[in-house]
């Protein structure tokens, strides 16, 4: 989880308590690549940070893949249209992993649970 607590510790002077509980939350998954993590019209109740690897999540447009953004170790993956709610233009976004990876996920509600008990993690977020 070396990449994970970097990139909160780097961002936020978090207490270790917290930072504990935050991580007790976590689970550990590989994925390999080339893999479609997030689908299109499917809920997805997770959050995850990529502790190794890449992602890059897409569109469909005219039959032709529009890359929105790329995620790097230490950053969150999510679906939009899941964590936010219906959004207007991300109802065919896809998240692709790049290259064989470890992430780590959390559910959804679990961590709206921590970011309403602790402002740290929310202002990581």
């Amino acid at each position: 989880m070396d990449k994970i607590i970097s990139s909160i510790t780097n961002i936020l002077n978090i207490d270790d308590e917290i930072l504990t509980k935050f991580l007790g939350y976590l689970h550990p998954m590989t994925v390999p690549k080339k893999t479609i993590l997030i689908r299109p019209l499917i809920t997805d109740e997770n959050v995850y940070i990529i502790e190794k690897g890449i992602a890059r999540s897409y569109v469909m447009i005219n039959e032709k893949e529009v890359t929105s953004w790329f995620s790097k170790e230490g950053e969150l993956i999510f679906s939009t249209n899941s964590f936010y709610g219906k959004t207007e233009g991300y109802e065919n976004e896809r998240v692709q992993i790049l290259e064989d990876s470890l992430l780590y996920y959390i559910k959804i509600s679990d961590l709206e649970e921590l970011c309403f008990q602790h402002i740290e993690i929310s202002n990581w977020l």
